[in-house]
């Protein structure tokens, strides 16, 4: 799956979970990021920087680009991208 954000504006970026890609073993993570909601079970045995989503600069920089640079409006557009595609699916 490759998205692009579109509300409230266009993103100048695609996202590519590593997943999907042809061999995602040759990616191996550089650093963790939205810490804020790991899961309490899941224990990250690495000595990778780990950053809040609010605190990264290219979280703040992409969010930015489809014009929302408060992290506390980050979620609420996710929602609501989610819930205008559920009611047209057309539209994406």
């Amino acid at each position: 799956m490759v998205y692009r954000a579109v509300k409230p504006e266009p993103a100048e970026f695609l996202v590519i979970p590593t997943a999907a890609l042809d061999d995602p073993e040759n990616y191996a993570p550089t650093w963790h990021t939205g810490i804020e909601s790991q899961m309490p079970w899941l224990q990250i045995h690495d000595d990778l920087p780990r950053t809040r989503s609010d605190e990264s600069a290219s979280f703040k920089k992409s969010w930015s680009s489809v014009g929302a640079s408060d992290p506390n409006d980050w979620v609420a557009l996710e929602y609501e991208q989610a819930e205008q595609l559920d009611e047209n699916p057309e539209s994406s």
